[in-house]
């Protein structure tokens, strides 16, 4: 598989049981207005949540297309310290001046 993605969006932050740093959509959307849990929100055992991302494992992808060019998906963690370390050097010039 091949992804196309920019590199803005590369980020270590999402964690899969971490709710805080996750983006998170209606949780209404998973179900249907006549699906068997139609009224979910009358089941207090019940609690939906609607991450709106999904995970491929890296062994399922064989490169990354982005603007900084094709690479492998064992190069975005490069690509993501590259970046932290060039908004640290952005800031300490910044703060120089």
């Amino acid at each position: 598989m091949q992804v196309c993605c920019e590199t803005y969006k590369f980020t270590e932050r999402v964690l899969l049981d971490a709710i805080c740093y996750n983006e998170l959509g209606d949780p209404d959307d998973l179900v249907g207005a006549d699906g068997p849990v139609a009224d979910w929100r009358d089941m207090p055992q019940l609690k939906l949540l609607n991450l709106m991302y999904d995970v491929t494992p890296t062994k399922f992808i064989t490169m990354v297309v982005t603007e900084a060019g094709v690479i492998p998906p064992t190069s975005v963690p490069v690509i993501i310290r590259e970046d932290i370390a060039r908004s640290q050097l952005a800031t300490d010039h910044t703060g120089a001046l």
